[in-house]
């Protein structure tokens, strides 16, 4: 009875751990997976970020974007209302250049499908989609939902100096037409006028 016994449980335990084995494999393989992808989203929306953040000093002082080195003659050639009118087309290519360049590297399952980057007077934005390539049938299931990715961006360009400079030289060209002073003096005897009558 008790050899009996022992035979059956012998078996009892190998049938378990022909059901268990494989669900554990399949589950250690699932978190590697799923390691893997949650590297490669970090890893796409850093280089997003630190794209965005270089192209705004870029747009900004005409600098460098992969060393941060700013070109002086080229801000002067730029002229004051350069962010206004000028043309963003290079500095729209040096970005999207620079972004496909830090992408190639350091992905494990994702695959970069597509990179745009649009550049705007007041704003930058960027949009990166990504394709998880997984092989195993059964993992290959679980990551179908977010197998393709689409991550975006956006920046605000604002350089305060530059508008400070702006500002001062439509003052300092306004200041300079003729009759300017006597249309202010009109214009404030109009507006102290206005107070008196609101007071009485």
């Amino acid at each position: 009875m008790i050899k009996h016994r022992k035979r059956y449980m012998k078996g009892s335990i190998t049938v378990e751990a022909a059901f268990v084995m494989p669900i554990i494999i399949f589950t250690i393989l699932a978190l590697i997976y799923l390691a893997f992808y949650l590297h490669d989203m970090c890893r796409i929306h850093g280089v997003v970020d630190k794209t965005l953040h270089k192209a705004g000093v870029l747009l900004k002082h005409e600098t460098d974007i992969a060393t941060g080195e700013v070109s002086y003659e080229m801000i002067n050639e730029r002229g004051i209302f350069y962010l206004v009118v000028g043309n963003t087309e290079k500095e729209e290519e040096q970005i999207l250049k620079y972004l496909q360049q830090e992408l190639l590297k350091g992905l494990f399952l994702s695959r970069i499908v597509s990179v745009n980057v649009k550049v705007d007077k007041f704003k930058l934005e960027t949009t990166v989609e990504a394709e998880t390539k997984v092989t195993l049938p059964g993992i290959k299931y679980l990551f179908n939902s977010f197998s393709n990715t689409k991550i975006t961006g956006e920046y605000p360009v604002h350089d305060p100096a530059e508008s400070i400079r702006r500002a001062e030289v439509i003052l300092d060209t306004g200041s300079e037409i003729k009759g300017v002073e006597a249309l202010k003096e009109k214009l404030e005897s109009i507006f102290d006028f206005n107070n008196r009558t609101n007071k009485e």
